[in-house]
């Protein structure tokens, strides 16, 4: 997300792509002006993997840093490209050699696991580090007022923990793949996760959304949501 964006509180109705969907009451979005930020980030990847031979990151000297975060460049297996990323965790063999990594790519929110050979990860630049101040071209959403459609509990206050089925997973990634939509901000932060509180209306052909005026709209009327609070509809 563009610096001047950072600001939830002060965030007004844009124009977004969805860039990873774990569920509709948490999912990723990348605002217009961003994405042309972002072909410009790739095109500093890509200088830099193809004038360097792959090097790996310095595990060890990344974080005896106070404070610092292991960044690296790694090969996303679902982007078909090379992605800023922070690793999370790592699996080691017998002898603490490591082999795989638990990554987040941070320009898309998705999370990936990495074979961590130099075919699939290297050493970034500083330059790319610090490429919108070292904060993803991202940032997490969830659908306004409403929860899984088999949900007959009242508690409306753990939106995080709704446990969706996965055909409604999946619908909702189907129709936000590709679309371009305004996010209407409902609420700037949901229990100070700095997550966006939103709907998305879809503005070009998104397949079937052309009669629905919202994605809330479309998944409720697909009957795999409900509104929480009717009453707002």
């Amino acid at each position: 997300m563009s610096k001047q964006k950072q600001d939830h509180n002060c965030m007004t109705d844009e124009s977004v792509i969805v860039t990873h969907v774990n569920s509709p009451t948490l999912f990723y979005c990348r605002v217009e002006q961003d994405v042309e930020r972002y072909e410009q980030l790739t095109k500093l990847i890509r200088q830099h993997i193809d004038s360097e031979p792959h090097s790996m990151p310095d595990l060890i000297r990344r974080n005896s840093v106070s404070g610092s975060v292991i960044l690296a460049l790694v090969y996303s297996d679902i982007h078909k490209d090379w992605c800023r990323a922070r690793l999370i965790s790592m699996k080691c063999d017998r002898n603490h050699k490591p082999i795989c990594g638990k990554v987040l790519l941070i320009d898309f929110g998705s999370i990936e696991f990495v074979s961590w050979k130099s075919k699939f990860v290297s050493t970034s630049t500083l330059e790319i580090d610090d490429f919108n101040e070292s904060r993803g071209l991202c940032f997490p959403c969830s659908l306004d007022n409403i929860k899984p459609y088999d949900d007959v509990k009242l508690d409306s206050e753990k939106p995080l923990q709704y446990e969706w089925t996965s055909y409604a997973n999946f619908m909702f990634k189907k129709e936000t793949t590709n679309g371009k939509f305004l996010l209407k901000v409902m609420k700037p932060d949901l229990l100070n996760d700095k997550i966006i509180v939103c709907d998305l209306l879809p503005m070009n052909d998104c397949s079937k959304l052309d009669e629905f005026p919202s994605l809330s709209q479309y998944l409720v009327d697909s009957k795999v949501a409900r509104y929480i609070n009717v009453s707002n509809f």
